[in-house]
Parts: C-alpha cells; structure tokens; sequence
C-alpha cells in the first residue's frame, strides 16, 4: 500500500523537526481517515464500513474486534501537546500505562501505521509514520452513558460499587503534592480558559461560578 504524495510530504516535514501548519494537520488527518477506513489497511478481519469517531484531539477507527484510537498532530499550550510524532508515540504509550490501571483487558498496546499497513511497533521504527493505541471494541451502546440515555435504570448497588472502585484506585494512586496546592490547581483551570478563549467565546458567568467554588473548597483542595 504506498502512502498518497501528501502524507508522505507532511511526515517528510515532521521527520525534519517541523511543525504542521493548520492546512497540512487538515490534509494530514483527512489521509489518515482515508488510510484506515480501507478494510486492507489492517493484519484482522474489520466491518464494513469501518467507523470513525473524531474529538479535538483524536480519531476513533472501529473495526468490529478491535479500536485504533490517532492522536491528531495538535497542541494546545499546557493542555497537550502532539505536535511532533516523538511525542504522540511517547503519549499512546502514556495511555496503555496510565489507563491499563483500570482496565487492562481493554488496553492492547500501541501499533504503528505504515505503507504496508499496521505492524506491531517493535519492527521497523523508520518505517512508522504515525502511532496508534490498539484497544479491544467494546459492544454498541453498553456503556452506563448509553444504559441511561435509553432510560435504563441504575442500581443503587452498581454506583456505589463504581465509587469504591474509584475510590480504592486515588487511595492507593501515587501522591504528588506539587500538583495539589490550590495555586496550581487555580493556575490549570485559568490556562484552560485562557487557551480555550483562542478558539471560542468563555462564559464569564460560569468561569467565575467555578473560581468561586475553588474558593469555598480551598481547604478540602489543599488536604493531603
């Protein structure tokens, strides 16, 4: 499978330590959509057609069996930052350790993308143009969202089985008090709006709605 002329300039540009401009992270994203939608992109059996679900940040591509979840080459100040294919590589790694906590028989490992399809990342590294994380496809609509958005009732037993899951998971989960201090959550939130008001209008109402609730709270923020 040969990679189309502009996937091929923009990993070109990124090999050379460049960032994309807005137009090539568009075209860029758009061949990946191309690339893995075809069903012969992938080493396993995949639906017809295959789906694909966008954020900001990511692309989705549900094959039947499994998830390939793209980090598309954006930053975004403090918040993230995939702009270089090092880092996005370095982040799908990230996410099978962080969230492998919790879920290890979803989270499968990274896979890389090249000319001939996907390959597992342990070859050919100068192969690779761009790195995905390989999740097991969970069943259509079995989430709890979905189970509420079709009026399903929840037990009262399964959210407090929820909640001590999460909660036996911070109690054990390794403390960092440099990223707990008020002033540095206060920060965070402040360059989230900041950043966030590069692309969209902030509601002032509920951005001081927020600020005011960090302020009542600022004891409980601060506990270790």
């Amino acid at each position: 499978m040969k990679l189309p002329l502009e996937i091929n300039l923009v990993v070109q540009m990124v090999d050379k330590g460049r960032w994309m401009m807005k137009d090539d992270v568009a075209s860029y994203i758009s061949e990946i959509k191309s690339l893995m939608t075809d069903p012969n992109f992938y080493p396993h059996y995949t639906i017809s057609p295959i789906q694909v679900k966008e954020t900001h940040i990511s692309l989705v591509f549900l094959t039947g069996g499994y998830a390939y979840k793209v980090k598309k080459p954006v930053s975004f100040g403090d918040i993230l930052d995939f702009s270089t294919l090092k880092r996005r590589k370095h982040f799908c790694y990230e996410e099978i350790r962080l969230n492998s906590r919790l879920s290890p028989e979803l989270y499968l490992g990274v896979v890389g993308l090249t000319e001939d399809g996907l390959v597992e990342d342990a070859l050919n590294e100068n192969e690779i143009f761009e790195y995905a994380v390989k999740m097991k496809q969970l069943p259509p609509d079995s989430t709890l969202f979905d189970r509420l958005t079709r009026g399903e009732s929840v037990s009262v037993d399964v959210i407090r089985e929820i909640a001590d899951i999460v909660a036996r998971f911070h109690e054990k989960a390794e403390r960092l008090p440099q990223y707990g201090r008020y002033e540095v959550i206060f920060e965070k939130n402040d360059e989230n709006f900041r950043t966030t008001a590069q692309y969209m209008e902030i509601n002032e109402e509920y951005k001081n709605k927020i600020y005011h609730w960090m302020e009542l709270h600022r004891q409980l923020l601060e506990k270790e």
